[in-house]
């Protein structure tokens, strides 16, 4: 299995959900990711939105979200935080900041194939 370091950037981040990362071609494969908080400051909230495919309705559904722990508050101490495997063949990961004032945060995609 191949490991590869897909796309990576920095997204500005305000009270508007915003995509980090969309697949939406390929697959099937595993996609994982961090992204990473250090800019975080203490009034500050950012949180995160897990979406799969759902090929049969032709819609996304929410894989995980704030209330399975994807909300992060305050200064991080540890900043870099993971986005679980996921063997999809579309999917996305989205943020909003719930409190605080747009902040950038930079990101890191990862795939993996047989």
């Amino acid at each position: 299995m191949a490991l590869t370091e897909t796309s990576g950037s920095t997204t500005t981040v305000g009270t508007t959900e915003t995509n980090l990362f969309e697949i939406t071609t390929g697959g099937p494969k595993y996609f994982s990711g961090y992204a990473f908080l250090h800019n975080l400051t203490a009034t500050e909230t950012i949180q995160f939105f897990v979406y799969v495919y759902d090929v049969n309705a032709s819609a996304y559904r929410l894989y995980q979200g704030p209330d399975d722990g994807l909300q992060y508050s305050g200064v991080q101490g540890s900043p870099a935080r993971f986005v679980v495997p996921v063997p999809s063949k579309q999917f996305k990961v989205t943020t909003k900041m719930t409190a605080g004032t747009n902040r950038a945060i930079t990101w890191v995609l990862y795939e993996q194939t047989a």
